[in-house]
């Protein structure tokens, strides 16, 4: 574990709320936060009692989802300047860009839910072009307020469950998060590579 996620665990249990609000609420955003480690830590935590773990689950909830609305927020209002400075950074690539767009006002409401509790490493990006492609935000809401909702629940359930043995938990869950992104990373290229060559 890294000097920062120790850091984060030892004033998590002092200042539980302020530190897993502001942990989740950054690494929503992209920076790269050890998040899902704080929350299943605060579930252990919360196994006692202290604190609340429901007004727990609310900060983290509140915290993913207006981090998700900042990025979206960024990509919707700040035009192509964010997308130029942040896009290249998650893979989104102007040629990426125009047919992921058009594709987003089909699939976009399930791709925002499953990246926020399963395809966890396409959060960010999924955030942006929702936002550049004029997803409206209302939907974008209601869909991120669900992914997150199974997302947070589940890791504080999981941290709860283990106890002040969550540790043994992170890196399967880790594991399986990459796993999954990676394998929805492979498919996508596959699909994307099937229509090339269809279309030669």
């Amino acid at each position: 574990m890294s000097d920062l996620a120790t850091a984060l665990l030892a004033w998590l249990v002092v200042y539980s709320y302020p530190v897993v609000g502001l942990t989740v609420l950054v690494a929503a955003v992209g920076a790269p936060l050890p998040s899902t480690a704080v929350v299943l830590a605060a579930g252990g935590i919360a196994a006692d009692g202290d604190p609340d773990p429901l007004i727990l689950t609310a900060v983290i909830l509140a915290a993913a989802v207006a981090g998700d609305l900042l990025s979206y927020g960024m990509a919707r209002w700040g035009g192509g300047a964010v997308l130029d400075r942040l896009g290249p950074r998650v893979g989104l690539t102007p040629d990426r860009l125009e047919p992921l767009e058009r594709r987003f006002e089909r699939w976009g409401g399930l791709l925002v839910v499953v990246t926020r509790c399963l395809f966890t490493g396409l959060a960010l990006p999924t955030n942006l072009v929702a936002g550049a492609a004029g997803y409206p935000v209302r939907r974008f809401l209601g869909c991120a307020t669900l992914g997150e909702a199974i997302c947070a629940s589940g890791l504080m359930s999981l941290g709860w469950w283990y106890g002040s043995n969550w540790v043994a938990l992170l890196d399967y869950l880790e594991d399986a998060f990459t796993a999954l992104t990676g394998l929805a990373l492979a498919a996508l290229l596959a699909i994307v590579l099937a229509r090339l060559l269809r279309s030669k």
